[in-house]
């Protein structure tokens, strides 16, 4: 079966607005590319920007459909200011090797290594994951992923029952088990999220998750000690309620993928919630925010 992705060239301060768009439309998976090209350094395994094209001011979003033209000319239509160019490419068989050329091993943190799962070479990690994020386009590499398993270190401990919202390819759930996490529930509404999850916690030999498909709602009502979710603002102003459900008295909840222009509108929204804001963090054009009640 062919799929395609539409990919919208344009300025990070319209990449939530069109990626919530592209989810609307039923993309499976969205990828967002910020084409500052990257330097491995083979020895470290540091990944590091290009110092000459750091301020590279566009980005692309892409969003994957069977069927694309009706997706296309809504786009055109909705978001015709704030286009810099809009095309179609057919995805074929040869996806995977694409993403081979471009996902490498990058050190989080001193104790954390994300590695894709054809890299065979050890490191002195404590915790090490291997991936193969299929197209649930999670691989640890966009500041978002990254700044939520630093807040994860920092605040996981070890028995802690986690619930990881808009589990993606499963590189939280899979970095909660290795830091100590009793028992996890991932949760995604895309197919393409929940199959590539179950492959990279089998790659992991993660056997403390269960993970789920379904809105959060209808299918989980536990008060964990730790929530983290990686997903846009807009998505996480729409599940707030449901969140709040399942914050109890000592719950940590970690949440990212909030631009930085979002960031002061979704701390007011949580407090206004009864949430108490204990950390947050900024990288880039995103930042993460860690409250509690």
């Amino acid at each position: 079966m062919k799929w395609y992705a539409v990919v919208v060239k344009t300025k990070e301060e319209h990449l939530e607005s069109i990626s919530s768009y592209l989810h609307s439309k039923g993309s499976n998976g969205v990828l967002i590319e910020d084409f500052k090209p990257m330097h491995l350094n083979e020895k470290t395994g540091e990944v590091s920007l290009q110092e000459e094209i750091k301020n590279v001011d566009y980005i692309f979003v892409k969003g994957y459909f069977k069927t694309y033209v009706n997706v296309l000319e809504g786009i055109k239509n909705k978001f015709s200011d704030e286009l810099m160019n809009i095309f179609v490419e057919e995805i074929g068989e040869e996806w995977k090797e694409q993403w081979k050329q471009s996902f490498k091993r990058i050190q989080i943190t001193d104790n954390i290594l994300i590695k894709p799962s054809w890299d065979l070479n050890t490191s002195k990690s404590k915790v090490e994951v291997s991936l193969d994020p299929g197209m649930a386009f999670g691989t640890g590499t966009h500041e978002t992923t990254q700044l939520t398993i630093r807040m994860l270190e920092k605040y996981l401990m070890k028995e802690d029952e986690v619930l990881d919202l808009g589990c993606g390819s499963g590189i939280l759930s899979i970095v909660a088990s290795k830091l100590g996490a009793s028992e996890i529930t991932a949760i995604d509404i895309d197919e393409e999220s929940i199959k590539a999850s179950k492959e990279n916690f089998e790659m992991n030999v993660v056997k403390n998750v269960t993970l789920l498909q379904g809105n959060l709602r209808d299918i989980y009502s536990k008060q964990p000690d730790l929530i983290v979710a990686n997903i846009l603002s807009e998505i996480l102003i729409e599940l707030i309620d449901d969140i709040i459900e399942c914050i109890g008295e000592d719950t940590v909840f970690i949440s990212s993928g909030i631009s930085i222009e979002k960031n002061e509108k979704m701390k007011r929204l949580y407090r206004r919630k009864g949430l108490t804001i204990l950390d947050e963090s900024i990288e880039g054009h995103w930042s993460v925010i860690v409250a509690k009640k």
